[in-house]
This record gives C-alpha cells, structure tokens and sequence, in this order.
C-alpha cells in the first residue's frame, strides 16, 4: 500500500519503507494529484498552476519530467496519464491523512477521533504555492470543524480526560482556539479542579491579547463566570445550549458574507475564502453579489475559480464577475484563467467577451486561447477579420500567435484577407514542432535502439548463409581473422548502419506527422527520403568493392535508390503515426505487411544486380527484411509514446 501523509510534512511509504522523491515540482504535482484523486487534470492546467512563471514549453516540459519522476517513485499503478490528462487512480492501494480528515462525520465520536488524529498539522508546510495556501486553509477549518465538535461530545458524554488531551492537542497546533479552553475549562471544573479552570481562562486571555490582541469572547467569559459560580453539576447542558442556537453553515456562511460586504470588503482572503468553501455545501446557490465577491476572490488569488462559478444564479452574474477582474488588467496568468473559465461557459455572453479577448488582449497565450475558442464557436470569420487587421498593420506579436494559433486548431475560412502566409506557415510549423518535439525525441531514441539492434543482429545472422552457400570462400576468409572478431565487426557495422537508418526514419516521420497532420502524401515522401540512407550504404560499399555487383554504377545506383524509398515507404507502417495505436499485435501486423513489400523490392533488384549469385543476395534480404522491421515494430509499441510518460 502508498500511504502518503501531508499534514504536518511531506512522507511518502510504501509498504512501510520510505519513499524518496528528491524533486519539490514532483511532491507539488504528486500532492495535487493525490488530493484530488480520480479528478483528471489537463496538462496545460497542471503546467500553469506548477510553474507559472514558465511559458507554456518549458512548463510541460518540466511537467513531464516530474511525472517520470513519480512514475519512477511510486510505481505506475496509481497514475493514469495519457495525451491530455493526468489523474491520481482512485482505484489503486493508497491512504491518504488528508482524506480521514474529510471523511470524519460529526455524529460518531470513534469517527471524529479517527478523523482529528490524522491531523499532524498544516498541509503541507514549507509550501507557498496558491494552491496550497488555500487548501491549507480548507483542511485546517474542516479540522477545526470537527475537533470542535469532537470537544462537544466528550463534554457532553462526559470524558473528561479525553477532552482535556484533545483540547490541549487543539491549542499545541499553534491557533488560538476559543472553543478548545472552553472544553478544558469545563473539564477541569467538572473534576473540581476550579483553580485549574481558572488557569485555563488566564491562559486563554494572554492568548488572544498576544496573538490578536482581543478580549475573550463574551461566551466564554460567561463560561468561566457560570463554571466560577458552581455551574460544574451540569457543565455538558452549556454545549448542548450552544448547539440549539447555533445556526445551520449556510446561513452562518450567507450572513458572513454580508457582513464582508457591509464592511466595503471587495477581496477576501485565502482563509476567509476556504471558510466559505468548507462550510457552505456545494450545492446551495449563491447570491449574486455573494458569488461576485467569492469569484474576484479566487481570481485575485490565482486559485481555482471554477467551484465558485458553478454555484452562480446564473451565468450573467459568472461572466460579469469575471470580466470585471479582466477589466482591472491583472497578470496574464489570471488573464489566462478568466480565458479558460470564459471557455467552460457555453452562454452568448461568453463567446461576445472571448471575442472581446480575442481582438484586444496583449498577452500571446492568452488571446490565441480566446481566439481558438471564439472560432470554434460562431465567430470564425469575426476573429480573422480582426486579427488580420493588427497583423498587417502593426504585426504584433500576440495578434499573429492568435492568428497562427486559429489556422492551426480550427482553420481559416474560404475568403481570407491579405496575410504573410509565409511567415505564417513557418509559424505553424514552428508551433507543431514545439508541441510535438518531445514526442519526436522519443520517438528517434526508440527508433534507433530498435534500428541498431535489429541491424547488428541481422549483420551476425547474414554470416550462415555464407557458411552454408559458399563454404570455401567462408573458411578462406577465416584465414584472414577469427569468426569472433568477424562477428564483432559485422555487429559494430550494423549497429552504425541501423542506428542511422531507425534515427533518420524516426525523425522523418516524426516531422511529417507534426508538420503535415494527417496528410498521407508528405508523410510518403518523408519517409521515402529516410529510407535513402540506406541507399547510401549499398552504394558506398559497391563502389569501394565491399560488394561486388556484376552490373555498372549507371545501373545498380538508381535501382538501389529505388530500393531505399521503398524501403522507406515500408518502415513508415510500422513507425506509426504520433498518438496512434502501437499495440504489439499490431506492430506485428504492420511488421508482416512492411516486410513483404521490402521483398517485392529486394528480390527483382538482387536478381539484375547479382545474376552471378542472386541466391546468396536473395538469402540476404530475406533476413534483413525480416528481421529489420520487426525490431524497429517491437521497439515502437505501446508504453513508448513520449505523452505516456
């Protein structure tokens, strides 16, 4: 079992042995993940919250990195990741501390206690991330919640001793909890211990006046002065009194809320805003001007805004709060929110304001963002217009990422304006490669692990057809050098020679698939140039008389040219394309057909090429058509795509 504890510090076991994860990116992702487990999270959103200061490249970058990082930790049971998500398993063998807390229920005292001793302190401590603050702040409360409640019962249910530990344990957390000196209060002057009681109302007094600098409040020294009058006989009727008039949390919450705003408090604070979170239930709506308040709030904050948008009365209220932060112009990291909270609202409102976004905004991210999702919808031909007029006249920079950005994703309508188309393509080119290059870089390695092996292992094997069809010219060369070290040379030559061929395939095709989506045409040629590597290599080696082709060069070179964009155009069925299904059935599939084209090629060549000896030739490609495309098959299957890392 993981068994993960982040209140009060950062631990990670499994089965009881301690896990170390070095990397604090990997402990904020693991712990984000965690808390949220089975909630799948969009990597941009992950990159965004984790590095916020990073542009969008180098934060998933480093958002991949720190998954390998996990992975590698923790074992690949507990997280689902594919191309657009990431998510905590639910479903796997996991404790988390965090979750007792949220779990405990207020009318079971063996519950509570279970949930309140899981509570080793502040979430995570020693992080600053936003996110953290928050949710720090969430848990606190909700502990808050029911270790006071916890103190109620044990007072009610009279376990004095029991309640004079919680209510110490309570205070030692470093708060100046009221309710806790109540309950130690009561006990101790239900055990006649009234100096005690006494002592317990001095030290909550200094308390409040050093940490806060108020007085007790007027409940509790109504407390000490019923308890220093002999109220102990019946001390658990105090709490029991306390719970009849105390009003339901959403009221409680409603009425802070106006009372914030009778104040003229136009932002809450992280605390106050996980107060309303903890204790108002999800599913009761918010006043207007409520909901208003909560969302500029989170926005401030840079904290997730979207619970607080779905509990709007309407999404007029949602957008008008939102768009009222957009006009205050804050930091295109919030910007990037408002674009992102504006995009999961399908109201007209929405689209007129990510139009709005679309033209206006001057942060390249966050205006390509609005403008995607503007020209998905209904305004396609409004967002161009509009952007093509900035890019022609003043050519900036955002204006063009939102142009790019659109005739990528979405494409351009029939009738398009004057526009730099050259600089343009390049742009797209640029910006699939950005977001496909790790992917390629993944893809070569593989390809030339699998090239490079495949080939040395086809260079080795090459050697029994020798043996078997020219025997004496075999032994004759073994008076030259030893079978060992001819084996070496042709297992050092072939995985030069496949290394080159798989990394050169890779990359070709990795190219294609990016640069020309979907387009079979460009993915053939591409693939026909890589197989000219090996074209390279039959050519250089006949003309330096490493082989023997009773043909001229006039013949032999293009015919092995030919051969090479065959080979080429066969190895590109089982280089998938990027994202594509690489199962090994079907790698094994793709295996088959591939090497029954590089035969239809070889075979007919090697008989103009070689009329003197095609057997020992055909033998040859046998193996190398077999055996090629089957390692560099095996190599690309399922579990090497770079975004399952």
């Amino acid at each position: 079992m993981l068994k993960v504890h982040l209140l009060g510090q950062f631990d990670v076991k499994r089965d009881h042995a301690s896990i170390e994860i070095p990397s604090r990116p990997a402990q904020s992702l693991l712990a984000y993940l965690v808390l949220s487990a089975g909630t799948a999270h969009r990597r941009e959103k992950l990159a965004g919250l984790l590095w916020p200061d990073a542009n969008e490249a180098n934060a998933r970058s480093n958002l991949r990195h720190a998954l390998w990082r996990l992975r590698k930790a923790i074992g690949s049971d507990h997280l689902l990741a594919d191309k657009i998500s990431i998510t905590f398993n639910a479903d796997s063998d996991y404790w988390l501390d965090a979750t007792t807390i949220e779990d405990g229920k207020q009318d079971s005292v063996d519950i509570l206690l279970k949930a309140v001793a899981a509570y080793g302190g502040e979430l995570l401590p020693g992080f600053y991330e936003d996110w953290v603050v928050l949710e720090r702040e969430r848990l606190r409360s909700m502990f808050e919640q029911k270790i006071h409640s916890l103190l109620d019962y044990l007072v009610e249910e009279q376990r004095w001793t029991e309640a004079l530990e919680w209510g110490e344990r309570w205070i030692a957390l470093g708060h100046v909890p009221e309710p806790a000196y109540r309950a130690l209060m009561i006990a101790h002057g239900s055990l006649g211990d009234l100096a005690g009681m006494a002592a317990v109302y001095k030290r909550c007094t200094k308390a409040l006046e050093e940490e806060l600098g108020v007085e007790p409040s007027e409940e509790t020294k109504s407390l000490y002065e019923w308890l220093a009058e002999g109220g102990v006989g019946s001390a658990s009727q105090w709490t029991k009194r306390s719970h009849e008039k105390a009003p339901e949390p959403a009221s409680a919450v409603h009425g802070l809320l106006k009372q914030w705003r009778a104040q003229g408090i136009s932002l809450l604070d992280l605390p106050s805003l996980a107060i309303v979170q903890v204790s108002s239930p999800g599913e009761i709506p918010l006043d207007d001007e409520d909901a208003s308040l909560l969302i500029r709030s989170a926005l401030h904050h840079a904290v997730a805004v979207e619970p607080w948008l779905a509990r709007a009365q309407s999404e007029g209220v949602a957008v008008a709060a939102l768009m009222q932060v957009y006009d205050s112009y804050p930091r295109p990291r919030v910007r990037m929110k408002i674009t992102e909270a504006l995009k999961g609202l399908p109201s007209g409102e929405s689209e007129v304001n990510l139009l709005r976004i679309a033209i206006s905004d001057d942060a390249p991210p966050v205006r390509a963002a609005a403008a995607v999702e503007a020209a998905s919808r209904n305004s396609l031909e409004k967002v161009v217009e509009g952007l093509l007029e900035d890019v022609n006249s003043k050519g900036g920079a955002a204006a063009t990422a939102a142009f790019v950005a659109v005739a990528d994703e979405v494409g351009l309508p029939e009738v398009v304006g004057r526009y730099p188309r050259l600089s343009v393509g390049l742009a797209i080119a640029q910006r699939r490669w950005s977001a496909n290059s790790p992917k390629i870089r993944r893809q070569v390695v593989r390809a030339i692990a699998g090239g490079a092996i495949a080939m040395a292992l086809v260079a080795s094997i090459q050697l029994v057809p020798a043996a078997i069809m020219k025997p004496d010219l075999f032994q004759a060369s073994l008076e030259f050098t030893t079978l060992p070290i001819w084996l070496l040379s042709s297992a050092i030559l072939g995985l030069f020679w496949g290394g080159i061929q798989g990394a050169v395939v890779g990359l070709n095709l990795g190219i294609a698939d990016t640069v020309w989506q979907g387009k079979k045409r460009g993915r053939l040629v591409w693939a026909g140039l890589a197989g000219l590597v090996y074209s390279f290599f039959y050519i250089l080696l006949s003309l330096s008389g490493g082989f023997t082709p009773i043909v001229g060069p006039s013949i032999y070179i293009p015919i092995y040219v030919f051969d090479g964009l065959i080979l080429g155009v066969a190895l590109s069925l089982v280089v998938a394309e990027l994202g594509s299904e690489k199962a090994v059935r079907t790698q094994f599939r793709r295996s088959f057909w591939a090497s029954a084209l590089i035969l239809l090629a070889l075979v007919p060549s090697e008989m103009v090429i070689y009329q003197h000896d095609p057997a020992s030739a055909i033998a040859l490609d046998i193996i190398f058509a077999l055996l090629f495309p089957l390692g560099l098959a095996l190599a690309m299957r399922d579990g090497q795509d770079g975004e399952k890392v």
